[in-house]
């Protein structure tokens, strides 16, 4: 009898260690793979391509077989780009130089930094986007745009960070390569998750380096916004938002924690595509001159009769504005419903960092995005309207039972169709709070459920929207 438990715990153990191998013995697989190496010349898809880098600390090796990982995980960043495009129907990807004999390869800039490892840490990323562009300066020629793909070696301290050397370029860098950062994982949902668990983080950082800010969908969506985050901490010494990105390629692929990731849910949402599209990279005729908008009205209203409760409430806010200059080809239009409920790496909440133009901090803001044409036009005025079902924000309050006040603030961001958008994000990401009619707020406050028997009511949350801006009643639509 003894035998025979031993002999089961045995075959137990052993299914255990294979289904914790099983990425492993994967990885081995893929050692076995023929690399056809490239030729020696290279062709560039587009007007404007992305240029793209291998940058190496002065004390630590390149990591065997860079080019043809790199050069296939970039491939990868540019079709997951053109597949969110084409769910609406534009057909417009960023250009990369391929290699003639072998496309598999694209070209990549090999920088051996005269800086130890130690001197590139986050903190020292503005020296780090000048030596790249120092190496650009001495080769003028093989500068391709203003967009740049920085990859690094994994090393101690190495990050994913989005940089903006000036008003018009845009940087990405990831410190991400090691011998198991593959492009063949992506086929496989636990290499995925136990190799490229950083991958979301890739994309989403490249989504900034091109301009993009932070934002959600909400819970009439099939999908999750790449820029935005699913849950937000709250106590916690460093707590940082839970980032929708996460989930692309899911975590802990050799653990039995294994969560594949989502990848076709993780999305880039319509006003974010519409705004790319027309950047450097996806549009020859882009142009990075600023415009500003001159908001002349505002008008927010609550419907009447839903009690201010938000879970019952839908607003219509209108606004009445000009482009300055005047004929600004416009894309279309986003609100965002912000709640401040931002913490700092300490923990604490920070009010500061909500009001700061310079804080991106939409992580847990809705986005609705209205398409130019379905403005109106009287002269240069244009008027848009938008029509927001607050139930549909996923991340009103800290907690369904809260009874604090938040702020929350109703923001516009106006869409160019050349490459710009106003507030434009290396200028302001959010635009400024002395800017009338910009940016908007109100209060939500939470509500305890009352357990009487005679007089019983559930948790809600109620808003002063109504007694701030006003309400608008159902029979003004057939007026």
């Amino acid at each position: 009898m003894k035998k025979n438990v031993g002999f089961l715990l045995w075959i137990l153990l052993s299914i255990f260690i294979t289904s914790c191998t099983k990425t492993y013995r994967e990885a081995d697989a893929e050692k076995e793979e023929e690399i056809v190496p490239p030729g020696e010349t290279y062709t560039p898809e587009q007007m404007h391509n992305l240029n793209v880098v291998y940058y190496v600390p002065s004390d630590i090796l390149e990591i065997e077989n860079w080019h043809y990982r790199l050069s296939g995980m970039t491939l990868h960043i540019q079709n997951y780009f053109h597949e969110n495009f084409m769910r609406y129907r534009v057909d417009k990807k960023f250009g990369l130089e391929l290699n003639d004999a072998n496309p598999e390869f694209i070209k990549i800039h090999y920088i051996k930094s005269t800086k130890s490892y130690l001197d590139m840490q986050k903190e020292d990323i503005a020296t780090m986007a000048q030596e790249v562009l120092d190496y650009f300066k001495q080769n003028p020629d093989a500068k391709q745009s203003d967009h740049y793909l920085v990859w690094m070696p994994e090393y101690e301290g190495a990050f994913i960070q989005h940089y903006y050397p000036s008003v018009k370029e845009g940087m990405a860098f990831c410190g991400v390569d090691n011998t198991r950062w593959k492009p063949n994982y992506i086929k496989s949902a636990r290499a995925m998750a136990a190799f490229l668990n950083d991958l979301g983080y890739v994309l989403k950082t490249f989504a900034h380096s091109c301009f993009v800010t932070q934002g959600i969908t909400g819970f009439e969506s099939d999908f999750m916004s790449i820029m935005g985050a699913y849950e937000r901490l709250s106590s916690s010494a460093k707590s940082q938002p839970k980032y929708n990105c996460i989930r692309y390629s899911g975590t802990g692929g050799s653990t039995n924690s294994f969560k594949a990731g989502t990848p076709d849910k993780i999305r880039v949402p319509l006003w974010d595509v519409r705004y790319i599209a027309g950047t450097q990279l996806f549009n020859d005729n882009y142009s990075y001159e600023p415009f500003e908008v001159n908001i002349e009205k505002v008008d927010i209203r609550s419907k009447a009769g839903s009690g201010s409760i938000v879970a019952e409430d839908t607003l219509k806010v209108l606004c009445k504005f000009t482009t300055v200059p005047a004929g600004i080809e416009l894309a279309g239009a986003v609100l965002f419903d912000d709640p401040w409920l931002t913490y700092n790496l300490a923990g604490v909440r920070d009010k500061e960092m909500e009001q700061d133009e310079y804080e991106d901090t939409g992580f847990d803001a809705l986005g609705i995005y209205v398409e130019a044409v379905s403005f109106k036009k009287t002269g240069d005025v244009y008027e848009v309207e938008f029509v927001y079902p607050m139930a549909n924000h996923t991340n009103m309050l800290l907690a369904s039972t809260s009874a604090s006040t938040e702020t929350h603030e109703l923001r516009f961001r106006f869409i160019g169709k050349n490459g710009m958008a106003y507030p434009h994000a290396p200028i302001s990401i959010k635009g400024s709070l002395d800017v009338p009619f910009l940016r908007n707020l109100y209060t939500v406050t939470g509500h305890r459920a009352i357990t009487d028997p005679k007089n019983p009511l559930p948790y809600r949350q109620i808003h002063d929207i109504a007694e701030k801006y006003g309400v608008w009643y159902e029979e003004e639509e057939g007026e």
